[in-house]
């Protein structure tokens, strides 16, 4: 343990977990020199960062997670092949990315998605992103299993499909 260590700061920056062998210590001890949204864990690789309230609000009513605390337990997500959050007022979908074994995901009419990283998603076969009105980015390059995308009424300027040989609908 690291009960010889008299001060921690992780305060202003972006660290999101701290993997530790006491989890009641570094609370008790470290917490107030830490951004509200660090956390600290016995195993960070079983969390995924879920920032966005809605997307996490809509992961506990789907029953993958429990807590909103801004993160969901890998476990709990890695065999989901089927994930429909649409109509959630969601912003940002980062935490999407550990869906891995996910081939359809319905994002549409979420209003305001920033950029979309799916390029984890290799199993993806249909996604649906229409009237989120993205104004950044979506790479779909390495979705090479894509059979159909939906993404009317957007913002983005330019989609590649190239890459999507499977693509049979594209709307």
């Amino acid at each position: 343990m690291l009960e010889s260590l008299l001060f921690f700061s992780s305060k202003g920056n972006n660290l999101h977990c701290v993997s530790v062998f006491d989890v009641d210590f570094a609370n008790q001890n470290w917490k107030t020199n830490s951004d509200e949204n660090t956390i600290f864990s016995t195993n960070c690789d079983d969390l995924v960062y879920v920032p966005d309230n809605n997307f996490e609000q809509a992961l506990i009513d789907l029953g993958y997670d429990t807590v909103l605390d801004d993160y969901v337990n890998k476990q709990n997500i890695l065999n989901v092949t089927s994930l429909d959050v649409s109509n959630k007022q969601i912003t940002d979908l980062t935490g999407i990315e550990a869906f891995t074994a996910l081939e359809n995901l319905n994002a549409s009419n979420n209003n305001g998605l920033d950029d979309l990283n799916i390029t984890t998603l290799t199993n993806l076969k249909i996604l649906n992103i229409e009237n989120d009105l993205i104004l950044g980015t979506i790479d779909i390059s390495k979705n090479a299993a894509l059979e159909e995308l939906y993404a009317g009424t957007n913002d983005f300027k330019s989609l590649d499909v190239t890459q999507n040989i499977n693509l049979k609908k594209l709307d």
